[in-house]
C-alpha cells in the first residue's frame, strides 16, 4: 500500500511536466510564421453595360505571429480587370513589396485591395488575381474573377394612358412604368423621353429625375395631362381629343 501511495506520488508531477514541455513546443513551432488570408474566395463584378466601370474591394489579411510580406499582385486573363488601389492608394509596379504586421499591435494587419473592372463590349469576361507572398504554407494564392458586359432590354406599361374628360385648367396624373428585362441596368435620364409631336405647348408632361433600372426591377414616372385650351374640328366645331406619343 505504501508502495502504491509512492508510484502516485512520483508520477503525477512527471505527468505535469511533460504536459507543460508539449505546450512550450507548440507555442515555439507556431511563433514567427506569417499567414495570408483573402477574402472573398472569388469575386463577381456588377453586369455593367458598355463603357461602364464597377469596383470590388479584396481584403487581405495577415493572420499569423510574424509580418507578412506581399510580393507581387498581378491579374491573368482578360485585360479588363486592373489593379485599383491597396489600402486605400493607388497601386504601383514600384510599390512592392507590401507589409502587414501580425494582428494585435500597432500596424495594420488587414488591407483592401480595390480591383477595377472596365466593360468595353459586351461579353463574359473572366480573370484570376494572383498574390505572392511569404506565407510558408500558401505563399500563392490566387482568386477567381468573373463579370460581364451586356445589354439591358426596356420595357413600358401601359401601351397607351388614358386620361378620359379633363377640364380646362385642370389635370390629370396617371403613372407609367418603366421595367428592365435585359441583363444589365437600365439608364434614362429626364433628356431622353419626348413627345412625337415636338410642341413645346403639349398639354401633356411628366416627372422624372434621372433612374437606374436594375435588371428585373421598374421604377414608375407620373405623366400629367393639362389642358389650358380647346382644339376644334374645323368642319364639326367639335372639340378634338388631345393626342401625343411619348418616346
Amino acid at each position: 500500500m505504501g508502495m502504491n501511495a509512492r508510484h502516485l506520488d512520483f508520477t503525477l508531477p512527471l505527468l505535469l511536466l511533460l504536459g507543460a514541455a508539449t505546450a512550450c513546443e507548440d507555442s515555439r513551432l507556431n511563433q514567427g510564421k506569417a499567414e495570408i488570408s483573402v477574402a472573398p474566395a472569388e469575386v463577381f463584378f456588377k453586369t455593367l453595360n458598355v463603357g461602364e466601370q464597377d469596383r470590388q474591394v479584396v481584403t487581405v489579411s495577415n493572420l499569423g505571429t510574424a509580418s507578412l510580406q506581399i510580393d507581387g499582385i498581378t491579374i491573368d486573363g482578360d485585360a479588363v480587370f486592373s489593379l485599383d488601389s491597396w489600402a486605400g492608394q493607388p497601386l504601383q509596379a514600384g510599390d512592392f513589396p507590401l507589409g502587414l504586421a501580425p494582428p494585435g499591435g500597432l500596424e495594420p494587419s488587414s488591407a483592401d485591395l480595390v480591383l477595377l473592372f472596365s466593360a468595353g463590349q459586351l461579353g463574359d469576361y473572366q480573370g484570376e488575381l494572383v498574390l505572392e507572398c511569404n506565407d510558408e504554407d500558401e505563399g500563392t494564392v490566387s482568386v477567381p474573377l468573373r463579370a460581364s458586359c451586356a445589354v439591358p432590354d426596356i420595357e413600358v406599361a401601359p401601351a397607351m394612358l388614358d386620361f378620359g374628360g379633363v377640364g380646362l385648367n385642370s389635370s390629370s396624373a396617371l403613372t407609367l412604368t418603366i421595367g428592365n428585362s435585359g441583363q444589365s441596368d437600365l439608364l434614362v435620364g429626364e433628356e431622353d423621353l419626348s413627345l412625337a409631336s415636338g410642341a413645346a405647348d403639349s398639354p401633356f408632361l411628366w416627372i422624372m429625375t434621372d433612374m437606374r433600372v436594375a435588371t428585373g426591377q421598374s421604377q414608375a414616372v407620373q405623366v400629367i395631362y393639362a389642358p389650358d385650351s380647346v382644339r376644334l374640328d374645323p368642319q364639326t366645331h367639335q372639340p378634338l381629343p388631345d393626342e401625343d406619343t411619348l418616346l
